[in-house]
């Protein structure tokens, strides 16, 4: 492992961010829009300085900076006031492996002694005149003015960092996104040309400048270029030709593309693509201090084959540092849970956070629910299928749509497990509405879960000890002529409907789902969904 600590301010999703990593291989679960990909592009800003291969250095893109913290200046400046724009940052710490001195110091917002990097985008000094100057015209402040900004590439020493020598290396690994399905293999070549030798490199460049000088040596260029000059005679006393760029700076990489038996890399499937480029980013790197970075590795591949990835990534990685995003169950059990880091509402948690008793839990069960907890905007917990079914009919009634297309997610978990999610979701602040059984036991209940509710989970439960079951309070709340209506049946006594209904509670709850019929329930349930 080489990078132990991670802290953003000011740049993209979040306003500030920190995260610690603690394994060679670190899974990040979190749903869309929570800044997995910020944390991914700023890892490998702080190591290249660059970002959708662009040079920070020499080119500072306005749209990296926090969108909250940019209308915060502008509304200032709108005021009136005379405010520095945004400053923005990233600082990586380096474990101990990285042992170079030039990178130790304590010049980072810890002000801890570490091997680290940080890049640095700010207000230069030598404009502040012409910026006082610009935010005078109030009016015409409607974004960054990064015209007067610059951008520092510092180690922990403050010593200018140079991308050749810097110790530790990022690959970065996107199969989702559009920026680099235009060309796919380019990413492929900078991987192979990152593990080539130097002689290997200028062997190659001498190789292909060659090959291109032959160019014009072509029979048919030449005659080419023969029309061209007569048709043009004239417009110029030097002469018009048609050739090939060979100077220096032409890069081999422009030209050339991989090719899998006869077909290039890019017309290959999408999978495979993606299993290769994450396969050969590891194993190209083995004998260098490397940071692997794959966002989603499941798109476009199949169960089988997923597995296998993951099996080779397992295998592969070795001393490399892999950190993965992933919305798949699947990678999170294969990965195992000490792996994984929670991401929701800019705060992270590991497993090793969390009780051991909790934690022994999640290990038993599938991955699926721990994912649904964090993936979903609201949650609530309800104790078994057919108080998901009603609560799903009830939100429907009120809300005109299925909870799921809003975002919300029911999850059906044992009463006594309640508490191992509540206590993911205490410290996520995940938004959660508990609607429990009382059991007969409404005040204990209360007490119980009171260690648990916050401003962002609530209780909904009957404080009623005679309507303990969902039945009960459906019998209650509906009245026996409408549930014997809606089930199609014709008991005399609210005893025997209710017999019937715990006896099948399942089935019941589903063609109550499935009515048409509005029921009701409790208030403390109705007046929280």
């Amino acid at each position: 492992m080489y990078i132990t600590k991670l802290i953003i301010h000011n740049f993209k999703s979040f306003k500030h961010f920190e995260m610690d990593f603690s394994d060679n291989v670190n899974v990040i679960v979190g749903n869309n829009n929570e800044g997995k990909t910020t944390i991914f592009e700023a890892i490998h800003l702080a190591l290249t300085a660059s970002v959708n291969g662009k040079n920070v250095l020499v080119d500072i893109p306005v749209h990296i900076f926090n969108k909250d913290s940019v209308n915060e200046y502008l509304s200032k400046i709108q005021a009136g006031a005379i405010v520095a724009p945004p400053q923005a940052y990233i600082e990586l710490f380096f474990s101990e492996k990285v042992e170079n001195n030039y990178y130790v110091g304590n010049n980072n917002t810890k002000t801890e002694k570490s091997a680290g990097v940080k890049i640095i985008f700010e207000l230069n000094p030598s404009c502040a005149e012409e910026y006082k100057a610009y935010i005078s015209h109030k009016e015409d402040v409607r974004t960054i003015p990064v015209e007067y900004y610059h951008c520092t590439w510092l180690t922990f020493a403050d010593n200018g960092v140079a991308r050749v020598s810097l110790p530790v290396r990022s690959n970065y690994i996107d199969i989702t996104s559009g920026k680099y399905m235009a060309g796919p293999d380019k990413q492929v070549l900078q991987i192979i040309e990152d593990a080539l030798e130097p002689e290997d490199r200028t062997a190659l460049t001498i190789a292909y400048r060659k090959l291109r000088e032959k160019f014009q040596e072509e029979p048919n260029i030449d005659a080419l270029n023969k029309k061209v000059a007569e048709k043009y005679e004239g417009i110029s006393d030097k002469a018009l030709s048609l050739d090939i760029d060979v100077a220096s700076k032409s890069n081999w990489q422009a030209s050339f593309t991989t090719y899998f038996d006869d077909v290039p890399f890019s017309q290959i499937g999408k999978g495979e693509q993606s299993s290769f480029k994450i396969k050969l980013a590891l194993s190209s790197q083995k004998d260098k201090c490397n940071v692997v970075l794959i966002e989603e590795p499941e798109n476009h591949l199949s169960y089988s084959n997923m597995s296998k990835l993951i099996d080779d990534i397992i295998h592969l990685s070795g001393d490399t540092q892999v950190i993965i995003s992933t919305h798949s169950t699947y990678v999170l059990n294969k990965l195992s849970l000490k792996r994984v880091i929670l991401l929701q509402n800019g705060i992270t948690i590991k497993f090793s956070d969390l009780s051991p008793d909790t934690v022994e839990y999640f290990e038993k069960i599938p991955g699926y629910d721990t994912l649904r907890l964090i993936l979903a905007k609201r949650v609530f917990l309800v104790e078994g299928p057919s108080d998901e079914l009603i609560i799903q009919k009830l939100y429907k009634q009120k809300h005109g749509k299925l909870p799921i297309d809003n975002g919300v997610d029911i999850i059906s978990v044992r009463g006594t497990s309640f508490a191992r999610f509540l206590e993911i979701a205490k410290k996520l602040r995940t938004d959660v509405l508990i609607i429990p059984d009382n059991d007969k036991k409404s005040s204990s209940r209360l007490a119980k879960y009171s260690a648990f509710t916050s401003d962002t989970i609530k209780l909904a439960m009957s404080t009623d000890d005679t309507l303990f079951t969902l039945e009960q309070i459906l019998i209650h709340c509906n009245g026996r002529d409408k549930l014997n209506r809606i089930l199609g049946k014709s008991y005399s006594t609210d005893k025997e409907l209710f017999h019937y209904m715990d006896e099948n509670k399942a089935d019941c709850a589903l063609v109550i789902f499935k009515s048409e019929e509005t029921i009701s329930y409790i208030d403390e349930v109705q007046n929280a969904l």
